[in-house]
């Protein structure tokens, strides 16, 4: 049952000097007690819009933001200076972030960073903080939170930095919280534990701003949804009735693209074994001398022309194996070959040549590329890794093809990253993947971060990819409907064991593994 209005907006507006206006004219209230989501397709405004509700518009640049009415707990906050904003964020409103990796300080432990947010309740003694760090740690879905309270952002995954942020949004316990995509990066089980958890927060009193591209996010937390295109308000209603009947064409679209395809469909034969690991074995340091493990004694072998899924509870290991298939770190035990011959064993400096036929797609390719370079610039300089390189006077041809491929225009090549959608991004990530002619893509998360539509696309491509180049895929996915699209097999990871692997439609319709139940009944496959 909900209560009194906490969010309360009617008509606002937000601009930049060179971007122009983004928000036009959105209404948006939100009482105690419920959640609502906002969803959109990539550049419908929908981040803006988060960012604007704890007074964080600009990102660094000036922001224009007016309003008929913008009301936080009853106060103006048209009104508010920026000390009255530092003053609210944290004690009247939380912000989750999607980008954990650059929300945390890398040279704070994790507890520190959470207790920070407690800073607002200077009653609290520091038994008491400390306390209430465990306690919101392990309420985002951490394990031993007095471990990870001790650890930095490094020493943690990228499920497990999410699941920080999460926790110093809602360790003061906030009147409004607003999640701008706060189970991106988080596996099917964890992510249902986080959901739970805003759920409960909800329940509890809390008014929740869901910010998200997971239609099943929605369904299952949501109370109402209010659908943005182009900073407009489309369509909004309760969120069962819109879900399952939409009105508008574009909201239709959503729905649709958030029904994933089921299996590959006609793709070629698996050949020979390109790459194959065997016993390996992966340890990390922790805090005070003692070691965990990372991966410890998995096989894998990966044939020409298939397609390999990795799943796994956020710290299963998943990452940390696909880092040693492409040889970007080294086994403590085991060895990984390339084509039966040595590949993790080999020094760097006799690997480098045989470095064109294993490329990785990661899962940010902005933060793998110089900002200052164009997307011609980027592809060029993959293209002189190729077997066969293209003279200078052929780059911008096969640079030009290599976009075709990937379904995008000549005009991208004299653009930079920054300035194209997260899904142009990802797509340039794999033209650049396939400059080198490889044999085996490693994809680490490649469509976490985008929008149904982008990531229905994008998955599309990959198929498409494996039908017309005949190229092997390893990929690393928390998204069971991901990997059901694209792969033939998957290796489901736990405690850095393989606990459950074959066939994508045998493990997932009949999973035999505790784990495997679990991931499966959290996604609703």
């Amino acid at each position: 049952m909900t209560g009194d209005t906490v969010l309360d907006i009617a008509g606002l507006r937000v601009g930049f000097p060179r971007g122009g206006e983004v928000l036009h004219g959105v209404d948006l209230r939100v009482a105690a007690g419920e959640c609502v989501a906002v969803v959109g397709g990539s550049g419908a405004g929908k981040s803006v819009l988060a960012r604007t509700l704890v007074g964080l518009a600009g990102e660094g640049a000036r922001a224009d933001v007016r309003a008929d009415r913008f009301t936080l707990l009853g106060r103006d906050a048209t009104a508010f200076t920026e000390r009255a904003w530092r003053a609210a964020r944290g004690r009247d409103v939380g912000l989750v972030l999607q980008d954990a990796l650059g929300s945390l300080d890398p040279l704070r432990t994790v507890g520190a960073e959470v207790a920070e947010a407690l800073q607002v309740r200077r009653s609290l003694d520091r038994a008491t903080t400390a306390d209430r760090v465990r306690a919101a740690l392990a309420d985002a879905g951490l394990d031993q939170p007095e471990v990870r309270a001790r650890q930095r952002s490094g020493d943690l995954s990228g499920g497990m930095r999410q699941r920080a942020l999460i926790a110093s949004a809602v360790v003061a316990r906030p009147p409004l919280l607003v999640a701008d995509e706060p189970t991106t990066a988080l596996d099917a089980t964890v992510a249902a534990r986080v959901l739970d958890l805003l759920a409960r927060l909800r329940d509890e009193g809390t008014a929740v701003v869901l910010v998200t591209h997971d239609l099943g996010a929605v369904a299952r937390v949501a109370d109402r949804v209010v659908v943005l295109r182009d900073g407009v308000v489309v369509e909004e209603g309760l969120t069962a009735a819109l879900l399952a009947a939409p009105r508008e064409e574009y909201t239709r679209a959503l729905v649709d693209a958030a029904r994933l395809a089921d299996g590959p469909g006609d793709v070629p034969a698996a050949g020979a074994p390109v790459l194959t690991g065997t016993g390996l074995r992966r340890t990390f340091p922790l805090p005070g001398g003692a070691r965990v493990t990372a991966v410890d004694g998995v096989d894998l072998t990966v044939h020409a022309g298939e397609a390999v899924g990795l799943v796994g509870e956020s710290g299963s290991g998943k990452t940390t194996l696909a880092r040693m298939l492409l040889a970007a770190d080294t086994p403590d035990a085991g060895q990984v070959l390339l084509d039966g011959g040595p590949w993790s064993a080999r020094p760097e400096r006799d690997r480098r040549p045989a470095r064109a036929g294993v490329r990785l797609v990661p899962q940010d390719p902005l933060g793998t590329v110089d900002p200052r370079l164009t997307v011609r610039s980027v592809l060029h300089d993959a293209l002189r890794t190729a077997p066969h390189p293209p003279a200078r006077a052929d780059r911008d041809a096969a640079a030009t093809a290599l976009l075709a491929a990937v379904h995008l225009p000549a005009d991208v090549l004299d653009r930079r990253p920054r300035t194209l959608s997260g899904g142009q991004r990802q797509r340039v990530a794999i033209a650049r993947a396939l400059a080198s002619e490889p044999r085996v893509l490693l994809l680490d998360e490649p469509v976490s971060a985008l929008d149904v539509q982008v990531q229905a696309a994008v998955l599309d491509l990959l198929v498409e990819l494996r039908r017309t180049r005949g190229v092997a895929m390893v990929l690393v996915s928390h998204d069971l409907g991901v990997v059901r699209r694209v792969c033939d097999r998957v290796l489901v990871m736990s405690g850095g064991r393989v606990v459950e692997e074959g066939p994508v439609a045998d493990v997932l319709s009949a999973p035999t593994h505790a784990v495997t139940r679990a991931l499966v009944a959290a996604r609703g496959i």
